[in-house]
């Protein structure tokens, strides 16, 4: 991945996070795409020290947050 694509793809990734969301489901998938985004930069810094595991730590935070919050939601229906 070029520097110019590793930018954009950050970008990216900071405009979805900055999306407005109102309802838990909202902000889930709202956090899963900004994983998803985040896990493209990380692959791109592969090899690149610890940047790479830092980023993938990031991503798999993210989803556990997700997936624990839907499991909150289930169990309380």
């Amino acid at each position: 991945m070029t520097p110019a694509t590793l930018t954009q793809a950050a970008a990216v990734a900071a405009a979805i996070a900055a999306m407005p969301c109102r309802t838990s489901t909202q902000w889930q998938a709202q956090d899963l795409a900004a994983a998803d985004a985040v896990e493209l930069i990380a692959q791109a810094c592969e090899g690149n020290g610890d940047a790479c595991q830092i980023l993938l730590q990031a991503v798999q935070d993210l989803r556990a947050t997700v997936a624990n919050a839907q499991e909150a939601e289930r169990e309380a229906a």
